[in-house]
């Protein structure tokens, strides 16, 4: 996990601005190590999303197994049956992350490394990161740099159940 902490409390919007309309700013502003941090204060929250994906598919191209006359899952099923003329009606695409004192839950590509965004000085070996204002966390897989969640936590003060510090032996990352 990936999480971009802006210097300023109100520095989150002009972080996302930065991020969707400069190629190449995360990748220059992730470090090429990880960091050791003894202490991580990060809340504790859940995201889940849903959306109706069949729209996003057939804009891409994706038409045939919506169709009537098109789609053919004959592979799938016994043919000359009432559900060899099957088609797709709709699709719903739901993720989920919850991070907790134990890590991160969302993939299997998940780790805790903390990276440096906009102009902030990497943490020093040995110490305390804490997310006390609004941040950014994404989930990118290791080997290709390819980001598979991307979300905002907006009040984290908000919530009671937050840890002032976890060791970070402690984090399954």
């Amino acid at each position: 996990m990936c999480i971009l902490l802006p210097d300023a409390k109100d520095g989150l919007s002009p972080l996302i601005q930065k991020l969707s309309s400069e190629p190449g700013f995360l990748k220059d502003k992730l470090p090429r190590r990880k960091v050791l941090l003894i202490y991580l204060g990060v809340p504790r929250f859940n995201i889940s999303f849903t959306f109706e994906a069949s729209n996003v598919l057939k804009e891409v191209g994706v038409v045939s197994p919506f169709s009537t006359s098109d789609a053919d899952f004959t592979k799938m099923v016994e043919p000359n049956s009432p559900l060899d003329k099957l088609h797709v009606e709709s699709i719903f695409h739901k993720a989920f992350i919850a991070v907790n004192e134990q890590g991160t839950k969302a993939t299997a590509t998940a780790a805790a490394v903390i990276r440096k965004p906009l102009g902030i000085s990497k943490p020093l070996e040995g110490t305390k990161f804490k997310a006390n204002r609004p941040f950014l966390f994404l989930i990118i897989e290791d080997f290709t740099g390819t980001i598979l969640f991307v979300g905002q936590v907006l009040n984290p003060l908000d919530r009671a159940d937050m840890p002032l510090a976890v060791p970070v032996s402690n984090l399954n990352i």
